[in-house]
Order: structure tokens, then C-alpha cells, then sequence
């Protein structure tokens, strides 16, 4: 029943999302559809999931056009092919690799939990989008499958500083 109901909620969310011309604007409830409003509660994750893990990482690091490996603990913010997401210019972030769509943003007041970011990824994944400071995206690893929330916090030393949590995959 769960299940059916979170399809059924997820559907309508892409269904209002596809139909809007802007995207939604954090802090804004007119804008919050119940699918955005059930990914941003905040109730444990470990009670829905089964996940009792909480996050493998959490700090800030530099972000620039040479990526970040979020499969390493701590990120390697250094140009590899284990890179994750680089900026690809003009403020984008971009998944390595053109087919995974691995970013999705995050426009819901407060933090995401790792499973509401897991669903937003799985509703909204795409391959490039555009940040700016105070933007926050979740983020899944191509390698490991861990789910990463970031946060951009603003420029510094030619590269952008973000915040990062790091969680386990949760398939």
C-alpha cells in the first residue's frame, strides 16, 4: 500500500513539475505540490528504510571544473576518472558521463534526508543543471551509489566552496 501510494504521489509530482515553466523556489509552500512536501519531512530515514547508517562524510571542499570523487571517503577533489560531477562551465554541474543523470535539485526548505534525495533523484535526475550560491542539489555516485546532498556555498580561490554530506547507497 506504501508503495502504490508513493508511486501515485511521485506521477502527480512529475506530472504538476513537467506542466510548470519555472521550477519551484525553496521556502515558497504555494509552490509545494504533496509529493515535494513528503520528500522535504524530515522523519527518519531509518524507520521508512530499514537504514541505520547515518552519513559517511560531511564537510566542505572546493568544487571546480576538475570534479569530485564522493566514492572516496573523504571526496577527492581532483581530476580522475572517478570523478562523480565537475563544473562544466558557466556555473553548471554536470554528472561524468552523459547518460547518468545523476543530479537533481533541491528547491524544498531544510535539509533533504539521504531517502528523500534517493526518490528526488529518481523522480528528477538529470545530467547538467545550473547552481549558484546557495543552491542545493543531491547528487548519487556513479561507482558506489552513495547519495551526497550539496550544498553551493559561493566562490573562493577560482573554484566554488560546497558542503557536502555523504551518504551510503541505499539500494
Amino acid at each position: 500500500m506504501a508503495a502504490l501510494l508513493t508511486a501515485v504521489v511521485g506521477a502527480c509530482a512529475l506530472a504538476y513539475q513537467v506542466s510548470r515553466s519555472e521550477p519551484l523556489e525553496p521556502n515558497s509552500p504555494s509552490n509545494q505540490t504533496p509529493a515535494t512536501q513528503a520528500l522535504g519531512q524530515t522523519s527518519s530515514p531509518s524507520a521508512a528504510t530499514g537504514q541505520a547508517r547515518g552519513p559517511l562524510w560531511h564537510g566542505t571542499l572546493l568544487f571546480d571544473n576538475n570534479g569530485v570523487d564522493f566514492d572516496t571517503t573523504p571526496p577527492t577533489a581532483q581530476l580522475s576518472t572517478g570523478i562523480d560531477v565537475y563544473d562544466g562551465g558557466g556555473n553548471q554541474i554536470v554528472t561524468y558521463g552523459a547518460s547518468h543523470k545523476n543530479v537533481a535539485k533541491w528547491a524544498i526548505a531544510g535539509e533533504p534526508t539521504a531517502t528523500a534525495c534517493a526518490e528526488l533523484l529518481g523522480l528528477y535526475g538529470v545530467n547538467t543543471a545550473v547552481y549558484d550560491q546557495g543552491t542545493v542539489y543531491c547528487v548519487r555516485t556513479r561507482g558506489a551509489g552513495r547519495i551526497v546532498y550539496l550544498k553551493f556555498l559561493g566562490p573562493r580561490d577560482g573554484a566554488y566552496e560546497i558542503e557536502a554530506t555523504i551518504w551510503p547507497s541505499l539500494r
